[in-house]
């Protein structure tokens, strides 16, 4: 050939943009990993009819005691059967449609594999996807009964020994005096 013809174009600009968007996804991924959480993405189906399980990581795997592999590309009304009844799809369809997220307070579901309190904050990542992160509070939600149910033995049989007691709200500065303080001392509220 008697002429050669080069053509030279500076790709610097998308290169940077593609070591960023690896190192943004690096991020993403330990975040999603080690997160003490679980975190369930899910692709809306059907018009927000069906939840199909994306992603889900390995605090989920062990809070669920699921394995991710099995649940990958499944219903969530497969992997949770009781998920209607516990009120979680109500708020998935509400957030896939608003694109605002929601937290839900704990709530127990129960299925013939599991029985949790969970608490969850789902948000919209896409037209397509949302995301779930949850904790199960069930140790938690046994220690609050398991209070309540001792304050209140302690009231019965202070009440039973005919014992006034008053407490104090630190905060707020008020006090609250029991029916047999009151009694002891012969006097009322007002």
């Amino acid at each position: 050939p008697a002429r050669m013809a080069g053509l030279c174009i500076d790709i610097t600009d998308r290169r940077r943009v593609e070591a960023e968007l690896q190192r943004s996804e690096t991020r993403y991924r330990e975040l999603f990993e080690n997160i003490d959480s679980g975190v369930a993405v899910y692709e809306v189906k059907d018009g927000g009819r069906d939840f199909i399980i994306k992603d889900f990581n390995r605090a989920g795997e062990e809070i669920d005691r699921v394995d991710r592999d099995q649940i990958i590309g499944k219903s969530v009304f497969e992997v949770r059967p009781s998920i209607e009844s516990f009120g979680l799809i109500d708020v998935f369809r509400s957030v896939w449609k608003t694109g605002r997220p929601r937290s839900c307070p704990a709530a127990l579901y129960r299925d013939e594999r599991i029985s949790n309190w969970y608490e969850n904050y789902v948000y919209r990542i896409s037209p397509e996807e949302i995301v779930a992160v949850f904790r199960n509070v069930t140790e938690r939600k046994k220690s609050e009964e398991a209070l309540q149910a001792h304050e209140a033995q302690l009231k019965n049989a202070m009440k039973i020994a005919s014992l006034g007691h008053w407490e104090l709200d630190v905060e707020s500065g008020q006090f609250t005096f029991s029916d047999e303080f009151y009694s002891i001392f012969r006097t009322t509220a007002e």
